[in-house]
């Protein structure tokens, strides 16, 4: 009786020879699963998206003081101006 171990290892060897001697059927299946793969993310809507605003804040405004009047009307921060970006993204899928 052989050993376990000498024993597994012929199994396994048979085992991948056994694939092996399929490679032609494998690559070929594998070669079409890409293809759909790829042609179905080509064409597929895109079911999220993504967009953000950018807020810079005006140096010009934020050096300067604000007034009694401008803290007692709208608060402290109300005298700082902000200019709003929006930036254009393209959706992910």
């Amino acid at each position: 009786m052989e050993p376990k171990s000498a024993s597994a290892s012929n199994d396994i060897r048979q085992n991948v020879e056994l694939i092996l001697s399929y490679w032609k059927g494998i690559a070929f299946c594998v070669g079409i699963a890409i293809l759909i793969a790829f042609t179905y993310l080509r064409y597929a809507n895109y079911e999220y998206s993504a967009s953000a605003t950018i807020k810079i804040k005006d140096e010009k405004q934020s050096q300067k003081l604000p007034s009694i009047e401008n803290i007692s009307s709208g608060g402290l921060f109300t005298a700082v101006s902000y200019t709003h970006l929006t930036l254009p993204t393209t959706p992910y899928v």
